[in-house]
């Protein structure tokens, strides 16, 4: 994965990642996916058009972009950001005394450590394996580049002591917000917002790692899914900017 301290010259899709998450967050208006799917711009502030809105988010396309020219990936570090006060709100609804199940800001770190590399991991083997994308370290002229965020990210039940147990009937939600740029000219070619809940299971589960984890992978390889199966129809001239559709995927 390219390094983004010894490539500084690099072109805009390097920019500083805590812009880029702010922007993110930002991007998402309030009430977005309550109904409210009107108020998305049939252009974006940097001129991509609204190719598709449906229950779960919106893509924005460059203007006449073709995805077809492009025979590899390069997938930037995942950033993962939590939803607004997850940590406070986390933390005061375990109770006011002193608890090991209380989300420390290392405990903060680790989970958005974890769910990067498994984002990487997921989206590595849906696009390369599956997708047949060799996945490169270094761009070339026909590497098209992710640039991925999770946001919003809510874990209703994280394991933070084992020997403290808890129940949950879902383990959250998340976002992604992903960037799709040309790696010859650094130009922006896709904007993709989709968010995902974990269902509600049939009673509520002990709250393991491997709960979370499982929960985590199913949205993420369901975002790689989603993404595959675009390339795949881009490629058969299936994709195209202007006039938006909508869908109830």
């Amino acid at each position: 994965m390219l390094s983004r301290s010894n490539n500084n010259n690099r072109k805009h899709y390097y920019f500083n990642l805590t812009l880029f998450v702010f922007l993110a967050v930002t991007f998402l208006t309030p009430g977005l996916f309550a109904g409210e799917k009107s108020s998305l711009a049939e252009v974006s502030f940097d001129g991509l058009e609204l190719a598709k809105k449906g229950a779960h988010g919106f893509v924005y396309l460059s203007p006449g972009v073709d995805f077809a020219g492009y025979n590899n990936l390069l997938i930037l570090e995942c950033e993962v950001a939590f939803e607004k006060n997850w940590q406070k709100n986390f933390n005061r609804n375990a109770g006011n005394s002193v608890s090991a199940n209380k989300a420390s800001d290392y405990d903060v770190e680790q989970i958005k450590a974890s769910v990067a590399e498994q984002f990487l991991e997921i989206f590595t083997k849906e696009l390369g394996e599956k997708g047949g994308y060799p996945i490169v370290s270094e761009p070339t002229t026909t590497t098209l580049i992710l640039r991925p965020a999770v946001i919003n990210l809510n874990i209703n039940a994280p394991v933070l002591d084992t020997s403290y147990r808890t129940r949950a009937w879902s383990a959250g939600h998340a976002t992604l917000y992903l960037e799709l740029f040309d790696a010859k000219t650094g130009d922006i070619l896709a904007r993709i917002v989709d968010t995902r809940v974990d269902r509600d299971h049939a009673y509520a589960q002990w709250a393991t790692k491997a709960f979370n984890k499982a929960a985590g992978a199913q949205i993420m390889t369901t975002w790689a899914t989603l993404l595959r199966e675009g390339f795949e129809n881009a490629n058969e001239g299936k994709i195209k900017s202007g006039k938006h559709k909508e869908t109830k995927e």
